[in-house]
């Protein structure tokens, strides 16, 4: 008995040298938290693009100027250097939400757009109708939203749709 009794405290005291004794890696390495898809989805679709003072939720506004459009998003951090200068990078990284930037993503549509709504035939191929910077707090909520670019043919159905 006394034999089986060392030979556990051997193996304990083994495991503890190669895999650490009682010490926790996630408190040293905490996972990266991550949104889900849904929530992200809502949140740029729930994005009120604003022409002079109205303004029209992208769930209003692209069904009815993109009925056929896609969308992607990627990590701020993974993607920073394709969407934004130096410059702006340093702005946002130093700006009011900079704590929240490891939860914030770049939401990319594409597709066709109308160029009128009342006229469905006239259809323009755009490559990128509206790039947009969501940034999200540790518990899935908005705190800020950042458009980075929005193509000309958007701005015209809105503002078609909204007068």
């Amino acid at each position: 008995m006394k034999k089986l009794i060392a030979l556990l405290l051997t193996i304990i005291c083994i495991a503890c040298i190669f895999g650490g004794c009682g010490n926790d890696t996630s408190k040293e390495n905490p996972s990266k938290h991550v949104v889900s898809d849904a929530v992200i989805t809502d949140a740029f679709l729930s994005f009120r693009y604003d022409i002079g003072g109205f303004s029209m939720s992208l769930r209003e506004l692209l069904p009815k100027c993109c009925p056929d459009y896609k969308g992607g998003f990627a990590t701020y951090e993974g993607t920073k250097t394709e969407h934004f200068n130096e410059e702006q990078i340093a702005s946002l990284e130093n700006g009011d939400y900079k704590e929240y930037l490891n939860n914030s993503y770049i939401v990319t549509i594409s597709g066709p757009i109308m160029e009128n709504p009342e006229i469905p035939n006239l259809v323009t191929e755009e490559d990128v109708i509206i790039k947009l910077l969501i940034i999200f707090d540790e518990n899935d909520s908005v705190v800020g939203y950042s458009l980075i670019d929005a193509c000309s043919q958007l701005q015209t159905c809105a503002t078609l749709l909204m007068f």
